[in-house]
C-alpha cells in the first residue's frame, strides 16, 4: 500500500505542477495584455504629454494658447492627450522639418 500511495502522490504532484504552470502562463499573458492596453489607451495629462514630447509643460501650454498644440480633449479644466495624437503630431512635424531645409538648400544651390 505504501508504494501505491507513493505513486498516487507523485501523480498528484505532477498534475498539480502542470496546473500551476498553465495558470502562471495565463496570468502572465493577462497581465501583459492589461499593461499593453493600459499604456496605449490611457489619456495623458499636460505634464505627461510634455514629457512624452520632450518639452516643458509651460511650452505645451503656450502651444495650446497659440493653437499649435497636438490634438487634445478638455474634460472640465483638464487638458488630456492620447499617445496616438502625440505620435501623429510628431510625425507631421518631422515631415515638415525634413522637407523645408531640403527646399532651402536647393534654392541656395540655384535649383528648383
Amino acid at each position: 500500500m505504501t508504494m501505491d500511495n507513493s505513486i498516487i502522490s507523485d501523480q498528484l504532484r505532477s498534475v498539480f505542477d502542470e496546473a500551476i504552470e498553465v495558470l502562471q502562463e495565463k496570468i502572465i499573458r493577462a497581465v501583459r495584455d492589461e499593461l499593453a492596453s493600459a499604456t496605449t489607451d490611457r489619456l495623458l495629462d499636460k505634464e505627461e504629454a510634455a514629457a512624452f514630447l520632450g518639452i516643458r509643460p509651460c511650452t505645451l501650454s503656450k502651444w495650446i494658447t497659440d493653437g499649435i498644440a497636438p490634438k487634445y480633449s478638455k474634460l472640465g479644466s483638464r487638458v488630456l492627450f492620447k499617445r496616438e495624437w502625440l505620435n501623429e503630431f510628431v510625425e507631421r512635424k518631422a515631415i515638415a522639418n525634413l522637407t523645408v531645409p531640403d527646399i532651402q538648400r536647393n534654392q541656395r544651390a540655384g535649383g528648383k
